[in-house]
């Protein structure tokens, strides 16, 4: 994988308002703008907290649910 190509591409999808989209010079939505941020926290990008890959969420969200919800225990 190339993480330079992949982060330009993410980068250049950015909307003049904020957020990111499918394709440059289209509007941003919610889905494109979590991926892309999730797509950016895998590669290592700084200032991003880490994610969990099996959930797509944050490590740090993955242990808290972890730690407060049954449906995170294990048997």
């Amino acid at each position: 994988m190339n993480t330079e190509l992949n982060r330009s591409y993410v980068l250049g999808c950015q909307g003049n308002s904020g957020g990111l989209s499918k394709w440059a010079d289209t509007y941003p939505d919610a889905l494109h703008t979590y991926m892309g941020l999730a797509g950016l926290s895998l590669m290592g990008e700084p200032g991003l907290l880490p994610i969990n890959p099996q959930v797509s969420i944050t490590q740090r969200a993955f242990e808290h649910l972890k730690k407060k919800t049954v449906f995170w225990t294990t048997q």
